[in-house]
């Protein structure tokens, strides 16, 4: 049953909207007046908010300081967070209204990225085999070692068995025994050694310069079947290396001095006493 009286029309006023009351007035065949009264509601349209805090990501040196250089201030700080593999400039770290962050995070090279999948992690040696032949123009002093390094790979993986063993070499720890069918039916083993370490040169990142860096290479012997392990070492030193030197032309492209370091930036909230 709904609510004619005064307060049951002013309960259905809301907070944030617009109200619109409308008075209807029809004289019924008795010659009584029948009045109806209508409230409508719509919302409140907003006024212009204001803008969002920047947040840009730039993907090279230069659109990120060209950008810098139009928008930086006094108390602008830059700094190289090489764990993240970026740069984050604070437009200015002494304002009261919330801090602006502008960021340069290069994007890995599709080569390095391929070359990443045969890293850190133990797989089976034809699954490297196939990656190894994938990289061969990155792997290898010259084009020609890696060449040969992918050739021999696939020449294991199409032997019948594969076992691993210690490399009979002066320099060689890696080594793997493979038995192969002939036609007369009577199985050849022969064994293959694999060389310890093998160089790669790839650049990290999109429009930077190629890096050289020495892939180690182990042969884990199991139950089953022989693995490889690939680790690189040094390349947590060249990620470092390559973000300090673009740090370094992101200031001398800036011009001034301005506050840069390698670090990364953190807000906290105050501590207050209870």
């Amino acid at each position: 049953m709904s609510d004619n009286t005064i307060t049951g029309f002013l309960s259905d006023i809301e907070l944030g909207k617009n109200h619109a009351i409308s008075v209807a007035k029809e004289v019924l065949a008795d010659g009584k007046e029948n009045v109806t009264v209508n409230l409508s509601r719509t919302p409140i349209m907003p006024e212009r908010m204001e803008s969002p805090k920047r947040g840009h990501i730039f993907f090279t040196v230069t659109g990120f300081v060209n950008y810098l250089k139009k928008n930086k201030t006094d108390n602008t700080l830059v700094l190289a967070d090489v764990s993240d593999c970026r740069i984050v400039a604070v437009l200015d770290d002494k304002a009261k209204d919330g801090f602006e962050m502008i960021y340069l995070k290069p994007e890995r090279h599709p080569e390095f990225v391929l070359l990443s999948q045969m890293l850190d992690q133990r797989m089976p040696l034809p699954q490297f085999a196939e990656l190894a032949k994938r990289n061969r123009r990155r792997l290898g002093a010259t084009e020609d070692e890696g060449r040969d390094f992918a050739i021999t790979m696939q020449q294991i993986t199409i032997s019948s068995k594969v076992t691993a063993c210690i490399g009979s070499g002066k320099t060689n720890t890696n080594g793997v025994m493979c038995t192969t069918e002939v036609k007369s039916g009577t199985p050849r083993t022969e064994e293959v050694e694999l060389p310890d370490t093998i160089t790669a040169t790839v650049p990290l990142y999109i429009q930077r310069p190629e890096r050289t860096f020495t892939i180690d290479l182990t042969v884990i012997a199991s139950q089953t079947e022989a693995r490889i392990m690939a680790d690189a070492p040094e390349l947590e030193v060249l990620k470092h290396q390559e973000m300090t030197f673009i740090l370094e032309e992101v200031v001398e492209g800036l011009g001034e001095v301005v506050e840069a370091s390698v670090g990364r930036v953190s807000h906290n909230c105050w501590a207050y006493n209870n």
